[in-house]
């Protein structure tokens, strides 16, 4: 047939298309199992990783944690330092008033006869600081012992005296 307007037949139309295949059931199945368990192996390798990777800081937390706190502080964080050293800070009050430089002197004898008490501390020694608001302690702890890699006392900000010690 001849279109009206004298241009050439219009093409037939495409033919349809075959009927789409129909994945069985069974292997849909099979298919969303494998997809499952390669995703459960992946989440668990890191966990492994990432587990392993922080067994360095939680055995210096462990033993940062069995030194105790001195008289007076109380422990007010645990963090990780980076490099498996495990961070705890301790803060003290000055019975109701605000800390002053004679009170760090105060502290750091304190915090140094306590470290001299614990297990595994070989050696302490304190190093006040020219300004007098913060001291910094050194310590050397017996061979197969993490190290105390940071260890001072200062008066902070808010006029109270926090202890840090890094472990690891």
């Amino acid at each position: 047939m001849q279109p009206a307007y004298g241009g050439p037949p219009a093409p037939p139309f495409p033919p349809p298309p075959p009927p789409a295949r129909r994945v069985p059931p069974a292997v849909l199945a099979v298919v969303v199992a494998a997809v499952l368990a390669v995703m459960a192996a992946a989440a668990f390798a890191v966990y492994a990783i990432a587990d392993r990777r922080n067994a360095p800081y939680e055995r210096n937390l462990r033993e940062a944690r069995a030194l105790g706190a001195p008289a007076g502080f109380a422990r007010r964080a645990e963090r990780n330092a980076g490099g498996g050293t495990a961070r705890v800070t301790f803060a003290r009050t000055c019975a109701g008033r605000p800390c002053d430089r004679s009170d760090i002197r105060d502290a750091a004898l304190a915090v140094t006869g306590w470290l001299r008490t614990r297990q595994g501390i070989q050696a302490v020694i304190a190093m006040p600081a020219q300004d007098g608001e913060s001291c910094a302690i050194g310590v050397r702890t017996s061979p197969g012992r993490p190290p105390i890699t940071r260890a001072g006392v200062a008066l902070t900000p808010a006029r109270s005296i926090e202890l840090a010690l890094d472990v690891g």
